[in-house]
């Protein structure tokens, strides 16, 4: 059973409190590191809970952790593949549920003078597709035709409205890599074929039965009273404080909270040593460590680790070319590695697919929230971590830093 050594705790609270010393830097985070058996080997907050709310943070506060959400929206996918209600190759199974994603065109342009250009797909929608962002759905803060569009419409993917997830293709089914609502789709139509909310889904069938607390995509008023600050830094650097972008599952207004989507892809609400026990699972082959119960069956959790788009190699260094600067900066890649080897995506997680300088296993999962937040699952050595805060746009430079130093000191603690 993997463990941190005696020393590695100070390391990382020192790593962490010089990372958050000027609020202006990071005004504060919350990291977590956990082993497969779900005990929480680390964890700690540092800071204050916004660049302008000089409170102290503590672990008991609360982050959006934005597309973190997706594991959780993969692993009910799995459950419903696990039940036999859907198959994760079968079309059919996608236009019983979601007739709306039968005929859905595909956005090729919005002119200068705002005229929408729409041609029909030839592909036909997998639930595979849709959990390895290969449906051929995007986000507007990363593909510029799509964001004039959603500005035409006055659709926002990461506001949790009803509308939220309607959007064009951008490309044929099955045609190419592009990050996108794809899970959101796929935890609608689970929704759907199981008759439940996903909410409810993510609450019966992972938290509870993994004793995962103050995590949901409906936070009530006392996990509201705790949510941290967002922030935004301009382009000279300097935060201050801003709305947070999920405005329907946080309004106080019952009737605009109903009305709203349990989003798959941004909606979870959690603080980072509860959210770890969710990555523990998928290190303990499917079962939660604490409670003994399994969540997943061990093949699917195979599955979700094995690479899903081999023809892709490349993919990740694609990069960013953000659309939205004030949700997203640009990266030239996901991921970099030395010799740039090939790398892939499963279900739903970037795979390093050879072992990565920090110490990270090859096969293990990683990912990331739009408000800088990170985590990787480790299953070879049994071990995960998070890193969270609350800054956009994405791809600070500084919480970027800050996760790789964390990574790098566990990996260098490590015992197992």
């Amino acid at each position: 059973m993997a463990t941190l050594s005696s020393s590695t705790p100070n390391v990382l609270k020192q790593i962490i409190d010089a990372a958050v010393a000027d609020p202006q830097s990071i005004p504060g985070t919350s990291v977590a590191i956990a082993n497969k058996n779900g005990d929480v080997l680390f964890s700690y907050a540092a800071g204050q809970t916004g660049s302008e709310t000089k409170t102290p943070v503590t672990v008991d506060n609360i982050y959006w952790i934005a597309s973190c959400t997706k594991i959780s929206g993969s692993i009910v996918a799995m459950q419903a593949v696990e039940k036999g209600l859907l198959s994760l190759d079968s079309a059919d199974d996608v236009e019983k549920y979601c007739p709306e994603l039968k005929n859905l065109p595909i956005l090729k342009e919005v002119t200068k003078d705002g005229q929408v250009i729409l041609v029909p797909k030839t592909k036909r929608i997998t639930l595979r597709m849709l959990l390895t962002h290969t449906a051929g759905f995007g986000y507007s803060f990363f593909n510029r035709n799509l964001a004039k569009y959603n500005e035409l419409f006055g659709i926002d993917e990461l506001s949790g409205n009803a509308n939220c997830v309607s959007l064009p293709l951008l490309f044929e089914p099955g045609s190419k890599w592009e990050y996108g609502v794809g899970v959101d789709w796929a935890c609608v139509l689970i929704s759907r074929a199981e008759g439940v909310s996903l909410n409810d889904l993510v609450t019966k069938n992972i938290f509870e039965p993994a004793g995962v607390k103050d995590t949901t995509m409906r936070p009530n008023a006392e996990l509201k009273s705790r949510l941290m600050a967002m922030n935004y830094r301009d382009p000279s650097g300097k935060l201050t404080e801003r709305h947070q972008p999920m405005t329907a599952s946080l309004a106080d207004d019952l009737v605009t909270r109903e009305q709203g989507i349990d989003s798959a892809g941004a909606g979870i609400f959690s603080r980072p040593a509860e959210y770890v026990k969710v990555l523990a699972v998928l290190l303990n082959k499917g079962v939660a460590g604490q409670t003994g119960k399994r969540i997943l069956k061990e093949e699917s959790v195979k599955e979700m680790f094995t690479n899903q788009i081999p023809q892709w190699p490349d993919f990740a260094r694609q990069g960013i070319d953000t659309a939205i600067p004030h949700l997203s900066n640009s990266l030239p890649q996901i991921y970099p590695q030395d010799g740039n080897p090939p790398q892939g995506w499963g279900l739903s997680a970037f795979l390093n697919l050879t072992e990565a300088a920090s110490g990270r296993s090859a096969g293990s999962g990683f990912w990331c929230g739009l408000a800088n937040l990170y985590y990787w699952v480790d299953i070879n050595k049994g071990i995960t971590g998070m890193v969270c805060t609350q800054i956009l746009p994405f791809a600070d430079l500084k919480v970027l830093t800050l996760f790789a130093e964390v990574e790098t000191a566990v990996y260098k603690g490590l015992q197992q």
